[in-house]
């Protein structure tokens, strides 16, 4: 069962990392940077009893860390990532 799940975990980094650039460089564009403002935004909406407070953030499977900016931007910069 291990060796089955290393082996799976080895191809999807293999695929990510065949296509990291491709991907990092369509969310830098314009558009997706403002409907990504825009989209989490409202999402954050309904989160202000969490604004302004110490949290510790478990963000799994994001090869560029886009949860800590996001967050931080949003609730609060008081973050255990």
């Amino acid at each position: 069962m291990t060796e089955q799940r290393d082996e799976l975990l080895e191809r999807q980094r293999e695929h990510f990392n065949s296509i990291a650039d491709r991907y990092h460089q369509g969310r830098r564009t314009p558009d997706h940077l403002y409907l990504k403002q825009r989209m989490w935004t409202d999402v954050f909406s309904d989160f202000g009893d969490f604004k302004g407070r110490r949290l510790d953030v478990l963000e799994p499977m994001c090869g560029f860390c886009d949860g800590i900016d996001i967050i931080a931007r949003h609730l609060s910069p008081d973050i255990s990532y």
